[in-house]
């Protein structure tokens, strides 16, 4: 087995921006010539929590370790989590209404427009 080292900075996986995070850590793994045994199964070191940890347990591909099913498994369960906080149109609205009140002139109104 070989040992996947972890690049210059954090390469951990929080629950978001799965597709993302599965080719950086393929793009790593391939730097250490790891195999998709490897990735399978050193997957788990590159988890935020526990929770995450959990919930990987459960997907097809993690055991027996399948690198194919476990990636397709992990899209499949975050890559439709929507992280959309807001719309252009909420955006749009929140500057027109701070500007109709002459901007943001203080701290506290800094914190929140925020």
């Amino acid at each position: 087995m070989v040992k996947i080292k972890l690049p210059n900075k954090p390469l951990c996986f929080d629950g978001t921006k799965v597709k993302r995070f599965i080719k950086t850590y393929e793009m790593v793994a391939g730097l250490d010539e790891a195999t998709e045994l490897d990735m399978a199964k050193q997957i788990r070191l590159f988890l935020a929590t526990n929770e995450l940890l959990d919930i990987l347990k459960t997907l097809e591909g993690f055991s027996p370790p399948d690198w194919s099913k476990l990636k397709a498994s992990m899209i499949a369960y975050w890559g439709q989590v929507d992280t959309t906080r807001f719309a252009k149109r909420d955006l749009t609205s929140l500057v027109q209404d701070w500007a109709t009140k002459g901007g943001v002139a203080s701290a506290v109104e800094n914190q929140t427009f925020r």
